[in-house]
């Protein structure tokens, strides 16, 4: 595929909002736990090549009380206890930075660059990232060969599209339905064995608009056919020796004679790694 940009959006709002929210519970929850624990801290002492355990609960006290080797559960609590405190400081610090980050922080600044120039000067700009809106149209612009129209594909999409399957018909009109934009049977060459190569033809590539990255979708609809199982397990191989993973850039979907392909399976895979 050419190049339609020079830098990705990258947003990272979303991520480090979710870490400081996350931050904030655990800080709670570490305050709330030191103030509950047990008294004193933990001093060890070095004796004869062995340590030695003691509790310290009064500040004019600094050798403290010996702790007996059957006690396990005391050290580990007042280092516990100890490791918390000292952590406390270094959560608040990391709140306040995302915190301060998150006020200042617009990830649309380099689009805007562009969006607020004069239209006519626009004409003559390569902007180094797009809107989704001008993405989107340059992918869907991007020609590519379809293969010969056969007699198999007799089923149509809400966009017209000849497909082979009801299911392909669900997946499709699904995606439209999502704004996901899509290709179908886009030709991908991958490596078979060696220096082999082949053809394939994903039922679709998509496009998950936000970060541009393309997933290529394949629908296995006759599992229940021994023959054609173990023929879709060999494609999932050769994507993966071509570096294409199941969950990374590639989407799968099932179906067999007792259990087909429903509208709920697909708006889940599309919720999952589309939006």
């Amino acid at each position: 595929m050419r190049k339609i940009e020079d830098l990705e959006p990258f947003s990272i709002e979303q991520l480090l909002d979710d870490r400081c929210q996350k931050l904030k519970a655990l800080l709670k929850a570490k305050q709330l736990k030191v103030k509950r624990s047990i008294e004193g801290r933990l001093r060890i002492a070095r004796s004869h090549g062995t340590y030695q355990y003691c509790v310290v609960t009064d500040k004019t006290d600094k050798n403290g009380k010996y702790i007996p080797k059957s006690e396990t559960v005391l050290p580990k609590m007042l280092a516990q206890k100890e490791y918390e405190q000292k952590l406390i400081p270094s959560l608040k610090n990391e709140i306040k930075l995302l915190t301060t980050f998150l006020a200042k922080w617009n990830d649309n600044s380099l689009n805007e660059v562009y969006e607020k120039m004069n239209e006519a000067k626009k004409e003559f700009v390569e902007p180094v990232i797009l809107s989704d809106e001008e993405f989107v149209r340059q992918w869907n612009s991007v020609e590519y060969k379809k293969r010969a129209e056969k007699d198999d594909c007799k089923m149509v999409t809400g966009r017209g599209e000849l497909v082979r399957s009801k299911s392909e018909v669900i997946i499709a009109d699904t995606l439209a339905r999502y704004k996901i934009p899509y290709r179908y049977e886009m030709p991908l060459v991958v490596k078979t064995n060696g220096l082999e190569r082949r053809e394939f033809r994903p039922d679709f590539c998509c496009l998950r608009v936000r970060d541009r990255k393309e997933f290529l979708w394949e629908h296995f609809g006759m599992m229940s056919d021994s023959e054609y199982a173990s023929s879709a397990v060999k494609k999932i191989q050769v994507y993966q020796h071509n570096g294409i993973f199941i969950g990374d850039r590639l989407l799968v979907s099932f179906e067999n004679y007792n259990n087909p392909l429903t509208v709920k399976t697909v708006e889940g895979i599309i919720k999952k790694w589309l939006l």
